[in-house]
């Protein structure tokens, strides 16, 4: 090795130290043996730290002195990037920064991981934001992350992962989520035994009874999500479920049970059950149990009616039973009476008893999908109730009673059979969304400008409007300012409209891309064909 190339070396070691002596010692040292040192990468790098937002503050105070550019670069911990920053230029000096402890990337734009990112040996966090689905590959490198805590990925779309991570030995939380489907697991994948947190989804698994069972056999796992397409029988759990003492919250999709787990060790302390595609077709009166839970999730099953003893989950403030065979609404459900969130979409319900008032904390009701025409007059008695969703209920009208419950912020009614608004809908003075969807509406009452106060947005797509609502133009020329100053976006979307009404609608609001309605998804692509 040349000399150059010796004192390059120590010039390198001096900065790897992250000492602020050490780092303008370098840069004598450097200068002294006539050593080129690019310094283009380590601007680049302060840049960048200034580009990502949680340092923007703290950039701004330091000095124009590189050494104390460089000593504050190399000691950053917390570092959010994104895909425009992630060049071949940049990442080649990644490994300066030694002293990361998180890193989360948006947007990535190469298929493989850099394996510069599996480099950091105090790395405790890595998020992968794959929004573009360009990422299909994660590293075999990933294992060198020894001190790796938390890897969450998103869209990611490789099938497996990688055998490296078996090596993880300090993983808590390993969050495979949204569209990020394996086909297997690494044969080791049980040897993640510090694992607290499993988000994970296959789709075509190769075994997925193996798979259910490696997973089984993490009995750390305080949270468990796991979903499986398409679905499979199973007629219990696994046993190694029910070695599993620490789980506290645990999400099962696309296993069809035919036995509710009954038999979870710590069901006493679980605070949340979802299940979703189920074939059981009732709950054990053991569900008295499950005193700590605070949200209960059957979804997709057949489940005909409710034990009275799910009414002695005092502690149960969300309940989700929706796409069963309800024909009749619980009477075990008005014992809930810590109940904020309640739907039952998916039923065969007729009607709601006027005893739901007992339900006083009740915030958000959804029985859309259902045979409810008519809503009880003790609605109105839930103060709380700002969220209702009553679509695909066949209603001709607006129930009455909705004039009463004045709290409502967002209300639903799409998919019915509504044909015009009743003039004390601008009574409903803190209503934010409304919408309105696939019904037979043709015109709007004038009443309707009195929500401008506090609606940010209406859709009225999918109805029979042939000529646009003259009630929103003030005159001629403009659409009422009241609406425009709150920002409400009024949707008209595959609407009757002529061509001519579109035309003049546009003139007036000055621009087709930022105006209260739209028209029709094919005329906003090509407006000039018009």
């Amino acid at each position: 090795m040349s000399k150059i190339s010796n004192e390059k070396a120590k010039v390198w070691e001096l900065i790897h130290t992250g000492e602020k002596a050490n780092i303008s010692l370098a840069i004598a040292l450097a200068k002294s043996q006539n050593i080129h040192l690019d310094f283009d990468p380590y601007q680049s790098l302060f840049e960048l730290m200034d580009k990502t937002y949680p340092f923007r503050s703290q950039t701004k105070d330091i000095g124009s002195n590189l050494s104390e550019r460089l000593h504050y670069i190399l000691n950053i911990k917390d570092l959010n990037l994104f895909q425009d920053l992630i060049t071949n230029n940049i990442s080649d000096y990644f490994h300066l920064l030694y002293g990361l402890n998180r890193i989360s990337i948006n947007n990535i734009n190469t298929e493989v991981l850099p394996n510069v990112f599996c480099t950091f040996p105090r790395l405790k966090i890595l998020i992968l934001n794959n929004y573009k689905k360009t990422l299909r590959f994660l590293p075999q490198h990933l294992g060198q992350l020894q001190y790796l805590e938390k890897l969450t990925v998103q869209h990611l779309e490789q099938t497996q992962l990688p055998d490296s991570i078996t090596k993880l030995s300090k993983l808590q939380c390993l969050h495979l989520e949204t569209d990020t489907f394996l086909q297997e697991l690494p044969e080791d994948f049980e040897c993640l035994t510090n694992l607290q947190e499993l988000t994970i989804s296959f789709k075509n698994p190769i075994n997925p009874i193996k798979y259910i069972r490696q997973i089984a056999q993490l009995e750390q796992l305080r949270s468990l999500h796991l979903s499986i397409e398409p679905a499979i029988e199973l007629e219990d759990l696994p046993d190694g479920f029910y070695k599993m003492y620490q789980l506290e919250d645990l999400e099962l999709k696309g296993i069809r049970l035919k036995n509710f787990p009954r038999n979870l060790p710590n069901r006493e302390q679980m605070h949340s059950l979802h299940i979703k595609h189920f074939s059981f077709t009732q709950l054990p009166t053991s569900i008295q149990e499950w005193q700590g839970l605070r949200w209960l999730e059957l979804t997709e099953g057949n489940l005909k009616n409710l034990p009275h003893e799910l009414g002695q989950l005092k502690q149960l403030d969300t309940l989700l039973i929706e796409k069963n065979q309800l024909t009749h609404f619980p009477n075990c459900l008005l014992e809930l009476t810590s109940l904020e969130t309640l739907s039952l979409k998916g039923n065969q319900l007729k009607q709601i008893p006027d005893t739901i008032s007992q339900l006083g904390r009740l915030s958000s009701l959804n029985i859309s999908d259902n045979f409810i025409q008519e809503l009880p007059d003790t609605i109105k008695d839930l103060q709380d109730l700002f969220r209702l969703d009553y679509v695909n209920n066949q209603l001709c009208r607006l129930p009455k009673v909705l004039r009463k419950a004045s709290n409502i912020n967002f209300l639903y009614l799409d998919k019915n059979r509504i044909k015009e608004l009743p003039d004390w809908i601008g009574e409903l003075k803190k209503l934010e969304e409304l919408s309105l969807k696939n019904n037979e509406l043709e015109q709007l009452p004038d009443s309707i400008l009195k929500l401008s106060g506090t609606i940010s947005e209406i859709d009225l797509s999918f109805n029979h409007f042939k000529v646009f609502p003259s009630i929103l133009f003030k005159d001629s020329y403009f659409i009422v300012p009241d609406f425009n100053a709150n920002y409400c976006y009024i949707n008209f979307d595959f609407n009757q409209f002529s061509t001519k009404e579109i035309k003049e609608v546009l003139w007036c609001t000055g621009n087709y891309e930022d105006h209260t309605g739209c028209y029709s998804k094919e005329f906003l692509k090509n407006p000039q064909s018009l």
